[in-house]
């Protein structure tokens, strides 16, 4: 898309809705710290809460956003591993938004001074996709919010991309699910705009090398018209091990996108 014909984008608007998604973030986190103390829980009940509170955030931070989201098919009831395609972090927002989740980050995220400290007290397990001892260690935090009965959605390509294509999903992130027998949901994000200057490849996803996450956020912030479409595919459990379950996740997930190979490699 030239640069001539790409929609404008006003940067008080995303002023606002950053200050105020910031706003929401210490709010629903000062709340969540209060209820723990007022209302104490077991396991199940703590890991429940933090779900719900997640959810929460995700539903009012799209609304905040001026995101507009449509759903078809059923989210899970509990205990599933979530498999969506990934185009960057607003794809969290969204997950959340459909149904109460956990998600696995990256250290760096939950290494931040501020973020990390509220992602870390909300439970949200972190690990570097390349290194497989810290696959392991997170596998366990997993197998057990599993059998806790939440949900987390994994982001199995390993990265994100423009949209266009979808990239080969890893075995090791799902040997969690495989660990503690838990069904694997296949999950098709689409994301568009009302606003035909709108190129998701640059102004939505956030995939690029080049692309810096301070410029990248006020300009998509700043815009109009942003939607997602979330398709939640069957759940099943009939995997052999691991590879088979990612092979069928990601096929799931072509198929969702009604595709039946990527557009690019």
């Amino acid at each position: 898309m030239t640069q001539r014909g790409r929609a404008r984008s006003n940067p008080l608007c995303a002023i606002v809705r950053l200050l105020l998604f910031l706003a929401v973030c210490f709010t629903f986190f000062g709340g969540f710290v209060i209820a723990r103390l007022v209302c104490p829980h077991d396991a199940a009940g703590l890991e429940a809460m933090r779900a719900r509170f997640i959810h929460r955030w995700g539903k009012l931070g799209l609304r905040l956003w001026g995101i507009r989201i449509t759903i078809d098919g059923e989210p899970p009831a509990a205990g599933a591993l979530l498999a969506p395609n990934h185009s960057g972090y607003a794809d969290i927002l969204a997950v959340a938004a459909a149904t109460p989740c956990f998600f696995v980050t990256k250290p760096e995220v939950i290494g931040a001074p501020v973020a990390g400290t509220i992602l870390r007290f909300f439970g949200i397990p972190a690990v570097r996709r390349s290194i497989s001892q810290e696959i392991t260690g997170t596998a366990d935090r997993l197998v057990e919010l599993f059998r806790l009965g939440q949900s987390v959605c994994v982001f199995l390509e390993g990265t994100s991309t423009g949209g266009d294509r979808l990239l080969p999903f890893r075995p090791a992130m799902c040997q969690a699910a495989v660990d503690a027998r838990a069904p694997i949901q296949p999950v098709a994000m689409t994301w568009s705009s009302t606003n035909p200057g709108v190129d998701v490849g640059e102004d939505i996803a956030y995939w690029r090398d080049e692309h810096t996450m301070g410029p990248h956020i006020i300009r998509f912030l700043g815009l109009q018209g942003t939607r997602v479409h979330l398709r939640f595919g069957v759940p099943f459990t009939d995997y052999a091990d691991r590879k088979d379950a990612a092979r069928r996740a990601r096929e799931a997930v072509l198929a969702l996108l009604g595709r039946e190979e990527p557009l690019a490699p």
